[in-house]
């Protein structure tokens, strides 16, 4: 049964009606090339979630993403963040944090975790590795989709707490989105060393491109408490910038209104570069 980690209605925001059917630009960072797709065709696999929970799983996701659709396109509309009610806030909280925690880069997090316990415990036990991975992955299916709810509940209250702006883009460039569409930012130096990405941080920045033309930042208000809440930037290298956030963030994938993936190319051709 094909499973979306990225919602339709949400991709449907960054695509385009073809004869009545919502179309998708797609770049292949693996394959290094793009085509063009039905959007119920991407950002989905076979069994992504858990198959005992698969169809209890995905009657409460419609249900809940009924209702961030509405929250999306009350922003859409209004275009900007400051008249939102909180209950409108509430449920786009709700719903960055169940994103955040249904992406296939968190699931190969968890499994590359998995298999280095698993690894240690049973070479601890002087027993084969062989079907590590491949148990590994099944556990790490298992524990994403029990779990996506309720670090969901956890961590909204921390995504409501930031201080809320919308970039809107008015260039030629659209947005992209991708794969993993919730990207963390944090320009300041960690003290520690350690990753200073966490909702809580000091400093941090989540991305979160709604559609081709509108971006939702969300700052930490203690290091950002001057920034407007909407920002229309002349230059296109803002929304390169963004652009370039969301190749970064992708496992795999990226989707856009347009056919130009110059900047993903570049990108990989850069990084090539400097392997070499």
């Amino acid at each position: 049964m094909k499973q979306h980690y990225v919602p339709q209605f949400f991709l449907k925001n960054f695509g385009y009606n073809e004869k009545g059917k919502f179309c998708i630009n797609v770049f292949d960072i693996e394959c290094i090339k793009s085509f063009t797709s039905n959007v119920d065709s991407v950002a989905c696999e076979n069994n992504f979630y858990r198959f005992d929970q698969a169809k209890k799983f995905e009657k409460l996701l419609s249900k809940f993403e009924s209702e961030f659709s509405l929250a999306i396109n009350e922003i859409i509309k209004k275009r900007n963040t400051k008249n939102l009610s909180k209950e409108t806030k509430t449920t786009l909280s709700k719903f960055i944090a169940i994103q955040l925690n249904r992406t296939p880069a968190l699931r190969i997090n968890y499994q590359q975790t998995l298999e280095k316990i698993y690894t240690i415990l049973l070479k601890a036990h002087g027993q084969k590795t062989d079907a590590v991975p491949e148990i590994a992955a099944e556990k790490a299916k298992e524990y994403q989709t029990d779990n996506i709810m309720k670090i969901a509940n956890a961590i909204y209250p921390l995504i409501l707490d930031l201080k809320w702006c919308l970039i809107i883009n008015k260039t030629a460039l659209p947005f992209w989105t991708s794969d993993n569409p919730i990207f963390f930012v944090n320009q300041l130096p960690s003290p520690s060393g350690l990753s200073n990405c966490g909702l809580a941080c000091v400093g941090i920045e989540v991305h979160f491109p709604i559609s081709s033309d509108l971006s939702l930042i969300l700052l930490d208000p203690i290091a950002f408490p001057h920034i407007t809440e909407i920002r229309i930037p002349k230059l296109e290298d803002n929304i390169i910038y963004e652009n370039s956030l969301q190749f970064f963030s992708a496992t795999r994938f990226i989707y856009s209104r347009s056919n130009d993936f110059s900047l993903a190319e570049e990108i990989i051709k850069s990084k090539k570069n400097e392997q070499v």
